[in-house]
Order: structure tokens, then C-alpha cells, then sequence
């Protein structure tokens, strides 16, 4: 498998719905974990297509402090290693997005406190 802009997008966006739809509320790790990637692929979908990209959700303003357990845990996991490879093929405020999630990512593996986002110019 090619690991592409065009081909990654529908991956991580399968698996953030999967994480923000594991339980029934709208809140903590799983969900914040799957609003970062359905975000990671509405970004990398507009890097691919020239678009501007998308505001930063609502949702992801805050941070999160819960932790990231189970199945939750694997499927991130899995998501992050793939997100980082594609880190790397964008430039400026996108490559910068995704180094915020990838970061993201990586504290909630770590069960630390995930800070804010950035303000981006």
C-alpha cells in the first residue's frame, strides 16, 4: 500500500469516527483522540485539493486531561504512526497542524494532559 495524501485521508478519518463513535458520549480521550484525526483528514483533503484548510473544531480548543485506554488505545496508536509519515509530505501551517496532533497524539498515549492548540498565524 502506497501511503499517499489522497489514499491516508479516508484511513484516519475512518478511524476518528471509529474513536468518537466507541461510546455514547461526546467527551474525553476516545472522542478528542477521534476529533484530532477527523480533523488530520479534513486537513490533509485540503492540502490535497489546493483548498484552504478548515478551522481548527470547537471541541479540540480546550484540550482534553482523560486518559486513552483500550481498543482506543491500538487504533490510535496505529493512526499516529501513519500520520507521521504523512507529517512530512506538507508545508507550512498544514505541516504544522499535523505536528500539533501527531504531539497530541503522543501525550494521550503517554496519559499526559493534552494543552491547547497553538494560535496559527
Amino acid at each position: 500500500m502506497v501511503f499517499n495524501l489522497e489514499t491516508i485521508a479516508p484511513f484516519l478519518g475512518l478511524v476518528g469516527r471509529s474513536l468518537v463513535n466507541i461510546d455514547a458520549n461526546t467527551s474525553g480521550a476516545d472522542d478528542f483522540a477521534g476529533q484530532l484525526l477527523l480533523y488530520a483528514a479534513s486537513v490533509i483533503v485540503a492540502v490535497d485539493h489546493g483548498e484552504d484548510l478548515p478551522a481548527l473544531p470547537d471541541v479540540l480548543q480546550h484540550g482534553v486531561a482523560d486518559k486513552i485506554t483500550g481498543v482506543s488505545r491500538a487504533s490510535l496508536m496505529i493512526a499516529d504512526s501513519v500520520l507521521e509519515y504523512i507529517e512530512f509530505q506538507v508545508s507550512g501551517k498544514a505541516a504544522t497542524i499535523l505536528r500539533y496532533i501527531t504531539e497530541a497524539i503522543s501525550q494521550l498515549l503517554a496519559g499526559q494532559t493534552v494543552p491547547p492548540p497553538p494560535v496559527l498565524p
